[in-house]
């Protein structure tokens, strides 16, 4: 193991959520905890609700799901009974991730990138000289700024994740430089956002049938 981990191979799970909480720049902290810490977790999660080893597509959403709300997860972890902060977070990680994987089932059918009559509609955004507006355009309209951005930029553009990511990371609830992260954290970190902004989009379009 990097002899720059093998500091965090002594952490308590006392001093896991104190460090996490207080040092939200510590990077190898981050990279030991959620790269390799949480990885037989990821890799659970990753085989059983989603059936792929490709675990770090995980990995911006588990972030995201234990900094919200200024890491309110971490800090109810109490220890009872005897129970880790791993079990802990595994409880609350696979019961976030199956919730999520059945909204998303529940809306699959609209998400643009894997419905080629929504994308097509999408797309009819960006043309001058479609004169129409369908409930897709209406949909769009109530959208947040933020849904609207992201949806604007990685579908109706069509950039990639870091090729939107200056416009795009403000949006993010984070204290760090996109720049100064990792790659796959960047990519799995946006891309949760982007679905979440095209869940938002097909909720809005039932809304107005």
């Amino acid at each position: 193991m990097d002899d720059k981990y093998k500091k965090f191979l002594l952490f308590t799970d006392e001093d896991w959520v104190d460090s996490l909480t207080k040092t939200m720049d510590d990077e190898t902290l981050n990279e030991f905890f959620f790269k390799i810490k949480c990885a037989p977790l990821l890799k659970y999660i990753s085989l059983n609700i989603y059936n792929s080893e490709n675990y770090f597509d995980l990995l911006g959403e588990f972030y995201v799901m234990l900094s919200n709300n200024n890491w309110y997860i971490l800090r109810q972890f109490r220890k009872k009974n005897n129970a880790t902060l791993y079990s802990y977070l595994s409880r609350c990680a696979i019961n976030h991730f199956l919730a999520k994987k059945r909204m998303e089932k529940k809306f699959l059918p609209l998400y643009a990138d894997e419905n080629p009559e929504i994308a097509k509609m999408l797309n009819s955004l960006t043309n001058e000289e479609y004169t129409e507006r369908p409930s897709i355009m209406l949909a769009y309209e109530k959208l947040e700024e933020r849904d609207k951005e992201f949806i604007r930029l990685l579908v109706l553009d069509g950039k990639s994740s870091l090729e939107a990511a200056d416009q795009l990371w403000p949006y993010v609830k984070s204290s760090n430089d996109w720049r100064d992260m990792p790659v796959t954290r960047v990519q799995s970190t946006i891309s949760m956002i982007k679905h979440r902004a095209l869940f938002h989009l097909t909720t809005e379009i039932k809304n107005l049938k």
